[in-house]
């Protein structure tokens, strides 16, 4: 458990990381976009977001496995 949330918090980095270098490499291909921080915590939170979800799915199914 502990290392899932290691691993979200990894891929939200990674994703805000990938998000700014995509915006400061290619300002000419995305359209203007009023609130990049607010996708970049987007970004950030996603991966997180879906391993709890993942893991309230698991869990509400009774599953006693270990993954």
């Amino acid at each position: 458990m502990v290392t899932e949330k290691a691993e979200a918090a990894l891929a939200g980095a990674q994703a805000v990381n990938d998000y700014w270098m995509t915006l400061l490499m290619t300002p000419w291909k995305m359209p203007f976009d009023a609130s990049p921080l607010e996708d970049s915590f987007e970004a950030f939170v996603a991966p997180g977001r879906e391993t709890l979800q993942a893991n309230a799915r698991r869990l509400s199914r009774g599953d006693e496995t270990l993954s």
